[in-house]
């Protein structure tokens, strides 16, 4: 080819044009006066809060949502239908023996009404238009109403019954074909109760269909969702309503039906979808959305998608100005306008690395590739400060199940509609999706196993948007031409700054760690406990809390990155519900139970989570850091009940190394979870218990004292208070007067015990009770709740 020939047109990379300023500017002015009507409705809210009438209510409202399974019982959203709070959003927090109301049901209840308190911790509800909470202490005629929408609720939920009963029979087959006490979980399909009793396969599709993510809360599979970067896929938004549409369209426009017919039928046929899954906010940007474009089709003109973007947020926030700090409206919005602003911008940058002659039927793969890389960065900021997780395997996950998902969902939808006409067709498809979506989950949950799948991150800073910020707006100005050599050196320093910052802040980790470097910290994670370890580079978390979110902001806050090691207490929601937050890539190599525990569901859904084996311990066990050991003391043989409190492991961390390299007083912790007083002292009274005490020849006392149970009234006796305050040479039999009096004279003990209580703010146990903080107040010199105190750091 001569140097005056032309190339041809397939070797040609050219950068699609930008979108039009004005458009983007116009896009920006439709935020701005959103966020000015949210601070006027902020302000309504505020006023709204303030006038609400504490004490018993009785009202009819409506849920607005599906019903969420909290600690403490279930809660959901409801609107006042009259009353004296009618219009206002409240959140319903259901008795365990009070079925809640699903969406769209209308009921009489009566309950403690109570303003919602104006304070950090309630701002996610504060923002989603919630003025109070009520108590339900009675719930009457739960139904659904004659209208249309509530035709349409009814529906959903007759589906949903269908589709989980045929769940259920192929769950009962599959664990039938198990063996006994061999049981595990069979890919999606969980064993009767495994994951709290959830079927991950129904939840999947369910959560996909119906947007109803209840069945995967807290399991596996929402944990591999996360960590592979497809959980936008239980949002239903412009996926869900394109393959709808598009499902819609392609049959009705080869019927004799017109045009404005067809875009009519489907339009009301998305519009029933969107309020069939519960208002999402990506699903009413959609429909917006595909309503432009199908009047734009009718009226044979060519639509915009950026301005259609536009006045599809304008409409909304104007209805509904809150939508401005929703996170749902926030990422559906972010990751349209990524994808059509520099979608086809990056496709053609990722072109460049394709061989000339596989440039032309490479499209498809790159556009898809595209699409991912660009939604994931568009939205890095918002899903940073969400989720706390940065998926790395996200683009080549989505790649590759992005597809596979689609089409599980375009099964999904023709699988119900023969359920409305054909049941036993309909049965037989529900069945076979079912099937598939165990299948599915099951290649979800490998690729979440990946050591580098993901990678545990906090937010970014404001340098960091900023410069997040800064970024986008330069590559706009500059817009430089696709070029294989620009893309190879792009990559290559965006490598090295990777791997330079990725080193840096491992200095950073280890040289802080090493600065502590024999510290235990009593985390504070609400009403639960958890415990960080670390000594030198080496760190052990003890149990996880109760709240996978918290646990997450925790281990953030410490710079923690790696786990070596994973010791639960026992498998209690409050010690174990957090471990869902944690993953293959924190590196955990084994997980530390009581011997006997291993046939806990709960323990094993995290040894699957975290790829790590299951090992039991008993009185005698040690685990051994640099300068730290962890000496087990309790139980003395394998435990029958992994969920009884006696059944806890009880440990005393102490420090071995020489005194002469350690001027530091404090050298051991004791520990017993919500293993209470008797346990504590049938413990250290074993011939274990004194040798666990005995360090470098010399017979140590405990320093510090985790005060078991959250301070429960029998956490703590004056038995064993006065064992630890005057030194355990005191012989535990040796009291005479084992449970103390009230006007005793406090004794004067020869060193300084520490208490620390793991306790919620405003518990509904009422923990810590009196009983023990005033044996601590008479034994002990100082006390630290993270209640009041938050995370308590102490150094060995």
């Amino acid at each position: 080819m001569s140097k005056s020939q032309p190339l041809d047109k397939r070797e040609r990379v050219e950068p699609p044009p930008r979108p039009q300023i004005p458009l983007v500017v116009w896009v920006l002015l439709a935020f701005l006066l959103g966020a000015t009507l949210m601070y006027g409705r902020m302000n309504t809210l505020y006023l709204d809060v303030q006038e609400v009438s504490r004490g018993h209510q009785i009202m009819t409202v409506r849920a607005r949502a599906d019903p969420r399974d909290g600690q403490f019982g279930h809660s959901g959203e409801v609107i006042v239908l009259d009353g004296e709070l009618q219009g206002q959003r409240l959140e319903l927090r259901y008795g365990r023996d009070i079925v809640p109301l699903e969406l769209g049901q209308v009921a009489v209840v009566g309950g403690i009404a109570q303003g919602l308190p104006l304070e950090a911790s309630q701002r996610h509800r504060f923002t989603r238009g919630i003025t109070a909470s009520l108590t339900v202490q009675s719930l009457e005629g739960a139904h659904y109403a004659s209208s249309p929408l509530g035709r349409l609720w009814e529906l959903r939920a007759s589906l949903q019954g269908d589709l989980r009963r045929q769940a259920d029979v192929i769950l009962a087959a599959s664990s039938e074909g198990l063996a006994g006490d061999e049981q595990i979980s069979a890919g999606n399909l969980q064993l009767p109760g495994s994951s709290e009793g959830k079927n991950e396969a129904y939840g999947l599709i369910a959560g996909l269909t119906y947007g109803d993510r209840r069945e995967l809360k807290d399991s596996l599979l929402e944990g591999a969702l996360q960590q592979t970067g497809l959980a936008h896929f239980l949002a239903v938004s412009g996926t869900h309503m394109a393959l709808l549409g598009a499902l819609l369209f392609f049959i009705l426009s080869r019927t004799p039906l017109s045009r404005v017919w067809v875009s009519s039928i489907t339009l009301l046929v998305c519009t029933c979808f969107v309020f069939f899954t519960g208002f999402a906010a990506g699903s009413i940007r959609s429909v917006l959305m595909l309503a432009f474009a199908l009047g734009a089709y009718c009226l044979w003109r060519r639509v915009c998608v950026l301005s259609s973007m536009g006045l599809a947020g304008l409409i909304m926030l104007i209805f509904d100005p809150l939508l401005a700090v929703s996170l749902g409206f926030l990422l559906s919005f972010g990751s349209v306008a990524g994808i059509v602003i520099f979608g086809r911008y990056v496709q053609q940058w990722l072109i460049c690395l394709v061989p000339v002659a596989l440039r032309h039927r490479s499209k498809p793969l790159t556009n898809g590739l595209a699409i991912a890389i660009v939604a994931a960065l568009a939205t890095l900021p918002l899903t940073l400060e969400a989720f706390g997780i940065l998926p790395l395997i996200g683009p080549l996950a989505n790649l590759l199940l992005a597809p596979a998902l689609c089409a599980l969902l375009v099964f999904s939808f023709i699988a119900h509609f023969f359920l409305l006409i054909l049941p036993p067709v309909g049965s037989a498809l529900a069945s076979a999706c079912l099937i598939y979506s165990e299948f599915l989950g099951g290649i979800i949950k490998l690729l979440a196993q990946i050591s580098w799948a993901s990678i545990p991150m906090g937010g970014l800073s404001v340098l960091g948007i900023v410069l997040f910020l800064g970024g986008l707006i330069a590559l706009w100005l500059w817009w430089p031409k696709p070029n294989r050599q620009a893309l190879l050196r792009t990559l290559a320093s965006v490598l090295c700054l990777v791997f330079l910052a990725s080193g840096y802040t491992q200095f950073t980790s280890d040289f802080t760690t090493r600065n502590t470097s024999k510290t235990v910290t009593v985390l504070d994670v609400g009403q639960g406990d958890a415990m960080l370890v670390q000594d030198g580079g080496q760190t052990i978390l003890i149990d996880a809390g109760p709240s996978p979110a918290v646990l997450r902001e925790r281990l953030l806050e410490h710079r923690i990155h790696t786990i070596d090691l994973l010791v639960f207490t026992h498998d209690h929601a409050d010690h174990a519900r957090g471990a869902q937050t944690l993953g293959a890539s924190y590196g955990i190599k084994e997980i530390i139970i009581a011997e006997g525990a291993q046939s806990s569901t709960v323990y094993q859904d995290i040894s699957q989570r975290v790829n790590a084996p299951l090992v039991g311990a008993l009185a005698g066990d040690v685990i051994a850091l640099e300068n730290i050991e962890i000496r087990f003391i309790w139980p003395l043989a394998p435990v029958r009940d992994p969920s009884a409190n006696e059944s806890c492991l009880i440990k005393l961390i102490v420090d071995v190394s020489p005194e002469s390299e350690d001027a530091n007083p404090l050298d051991v912790v004791l520990t017993s979870g919500d293993a209470e007083a008797g346990e504590v002292k049938r413990a250290l009274s074993q011939p274990e218990g004194a040798k666990a005490l005995m360090v470098n020849g010399q017979q140590k006392e405990v320093d510090v004292l985790k005060v078991p149970h959250h301070g429960s009234r029998n956490s703590l006796d004056e038995q064993l208070a006065r064992m630890l305050a005057e030194g355990m040479g005191n012989d535990i039999s040796a009291s005479s007067n084992p449970q103390g009096g009230a006007g005793r004279a406090s004794p004067q003990p020869s060193r300084t015990p520490i208490a620390v209580i793991s306790v919620g703010k405003n518990n509904q146990y009422g923990h810590p009770r009196p009983e023990p903080l005033e044996l601590i107040d008479r034994y002990f010199q100082k006390l630290y709740r993270t209640d009041k105190d938050g995370s308590v750091t102490i150094e060995l």
